[in-house]
């Protein structure tokens, strides 16, 4: 009984990872980036490892990627208004 409860336990965190990987991609979708990110910081220790926890992790890189272009545009930007100002 011990094998099937771990197996069921193993299926129902994969199934709760998909749908927050699927919750994910709708916030980085709808430009709520760091809302994603922090979502996929709860749910990916709890991941199995898996094609969804390997998903996971892709798109957290590239949501940090897209944050740090952000900040980097927002500080070359705030930049150029003080010069200009």
């Amino acid at each position: 009984m011990g094998i099937f409860r771990r197996r069921a336990q193993t299926v129902v965190e994969v199934g709760r990872a998909d749908a927050a990987l699927q919750a994910a991609r709708l916030l980085a979708d709808d430009r709520q980036r760091v809302q994603a990110l922090a979502l996929i910081d709860r749910a990916l220790p709890k991941t199995p490892e898996s094609d969804v926890a390997v998903s996971l992790r892709e798109l957290r890189e590239v949501g940090l990627r897209l944050l740090g272009q952000a900040k980097y545009l927002t500080r070359v930007l705030q930049k150029r208004v003080a010069r200009s100002g």
